[in-house]
């Protein structure tokens, strides 16, 4: 009993590394295939990494209606 008791609170601190672990690969991937499709904005994104742009919260605001954009403000991966 003591030993699956030790296995469950080692296996928990695992499963938050693979998360980070997880979250880190999706965020390269990402960069990764919007840089090989030519739709990363490579100034913005340095400029965004840096703290220097705009936080883009007010981007996830809902769409006015009646615009055929969803945001008003350039993202940093362009849609072509």
């Amino acid at each position: 009993m003591e030993g699956s008791v030790l296995l469950l609170g080692v296996d928990r601190f695992l499963n938050e590394a693979r998360a980070v672990t997880n979250l880190i690969g999706n965020g390269v991937a990402t960069v990764v295939v919007a840089r090989w499709k030519g739709a990363l904005e490579k100034n913005t994104a340095r400029a965004m990494l840096d703290g220097h742009g705009d936080t883009g919260i007010e981007a996830f605001e809902p769409a006015v209606q009646g615009t055929t954009e969803p945001f008003d403000r350039p993202s940093m991966i362009r849609s072509r």
